[in-house]
Parts: C-alpha cells; structure tokens; sequence
C-alpha cells in the first residue's frame, strides 16, 4: 500500500480542509502543501498529509478547548460507553493500524501489533 493521501483534518467531529486552501468568501482556491511521510522500512514515500496551518492548529485548539468543557460535564456511565464505542471502532481497524505503525515506525508487524 502506497501513495496515500490525508489532504484534510479531522476538527472538531469532521474532516475539513486547511484554511491554506480556502478564500475569503469560503471557496475552496487550491491545494495547499503536503508533507511526504517516508516509511521508515526502506526510506520510500508512503503517503502525505496536509501541512496545516497556525490557523487550523488554532481551530483545533478551540475545538478541542470547547469540548472539554462539555466532556468534563458527562457522567461515568457516558463516558465509559463513548470509550468502548471507541475501542469497538478500533479494534475493526486495527490491523490497517498495525500496517501503518509498521510503515511509519518501521517496526516488525508482532511489534506494532502488540504495542498499540
């Protein structure tokens, strides 16, 4: 598996694009920059992500301070339940995971299986 590509962020309960690529008036105008990741295996590309912005990152943040607030606020029993939904979630994925760790990382498959 090669040439993949992550050209949005997931802010705030969705994907959305940088604000390197949007105008003003909302329209999207160009591809903003990626960044290659290299798998740590053999030094070849394997994949590139957006080069977010201060702005996206300053986003992510507000998101993530809102949020909080709300999180802060939920019940044990909630909590517990939006944490296996999370796990039940990953553990469907969690060989595509263990491909990537082994990419990025350049880990053994045992080893990034194990340590996730």
């Amino acid at each position: 598996q090669s040439d993949i590509t992550y050209d949005q962020q997931y802010i705030n309960g969705g994907w959305i694009p940088s604000e390197a690529g949007i105008a003003s008036d909302g329209s999207c105008t160009y591809r903003p920059p990626l960044i290659a990741v290299t798998d740590s295996n053999n030094g070849r590309h394997y994949a590139s992500v957006i080069a977010g912005t201060r702005q996206d990152t300053i986003k992510a943040i507000e998101a993530a301070s809102a949020a909080f607030d709300s999180w802060s606020r939920t019940g044990l029993q909630e909590r517990k339940g939006y944490v296996k939904a999370i796990l039940e979630a990953y553990g469907k994925r969690k060989d595509e995971v263990t491909v990537a760790l082994q990419h990025e990382l350049g880990a053994p498959y045992k080893f990034a299986n194990n340590v996730q």
